[in-house]
């Protein structure tokens, strides 16, 4: 572990809305172990640390201060929309390219009559 989890464990429960008590009760633990995580003077154990994470929504390089980015899942969604967004803009552009070239031979059918 690095000097960044006390910040990002403190940060991700304070997110929550959820108190070192009530966070020690989901995981079994006490309130002081919380604290000493929160503060550095103790690190949890794997086991402790996953649990952390799917109570807090945050992935494991989040609270190891590996990344920045606090949940994957969701930044995951986030860019398949966004290349769905972008595939449907290009077809878009596709289209309207079709029906610009379909008006242009029109209007020069026009000019020959």
């Amino acid at each position: 572990m690095n000097n960044k989890l006390p910040t990002n464990l403190k940060i991700a429960r304070k997110n929550k809305k959820i108190t070192q008590m009530e966070l020690s009760k989901v995981l079994n633990t006490t309130n002081t172990a919380i604290s000493n995580y929160e503060i550095g003077y103790s690190e949890p154990t794997i086991d402790t640390l996953i649990k952390l994470s799917e109570k807090l929504e945050v992935s494991i390089d989040y609270l190891c201060g590996n990344t920045s980015v606090r949940n994957y899942e969701a930044d995951m969604y986030k860019e398949l929309y966004r290349k769905e967004l972008e595939s449907q803009l290009v077809e878009l552009e596709s289209y309207y390219n079709s029906k610009k070239e379909q008006l242009q031979a029109r209007l020069a059918s026009l000019d020959e009559m």
